[in-house]
């Protein structure tokens, strides 16, 4: 439970929304150092942005070795489902709950 939370209030709604959006995650993650709850979506929309980015770059490399073209589609199909999360994250979040991603998840600790 975020310290929004526990005075009553709804967790901050601009910061939850910013921990899933790539690099704008540092944001909540520098400005709300007090708020475990942000702190929390911070990391895990960090580690989840990474992690596709990652994806993606891995699948790059073996569609330019392999020659296989089709794997620009893996790619993004890849990119979609990081869309997705972010949007079930983000509702989530601005709720007050924890999504978490199996693997994602296990990197942000508590």
């Amino acid at each position: 439970m975020s310290d929004s939370e526990a005075s009553g209030g709804k967790p901050d709604t601009v910061m939850c929304v910013l921990s899933y959006f790539g690099i704008f995650g540092l944001i909540p993650l520098l400005t709300k150092k007090d708020d475990p709850f942000i702190q929390w979506q911070a990391k895990q929309g960090l580690i989840l942005t990474v992690a596709a980015i990652a994806l993606c770059i891995a699948i790059g490399v073996v569609a330019s070795v392999t020659g296989l073209g089709v794997l620009g589609f893996v790619s993004m199909a890849v990119m979609l489902g990081y869309l997705a999360l972010c949007i079930i994250c983000i509702i989530k979040a601005i709720g007050g709950e924890k999504f978490e991603i199996p693997v994602i998840s296990g990197f942000v600790g508590s």
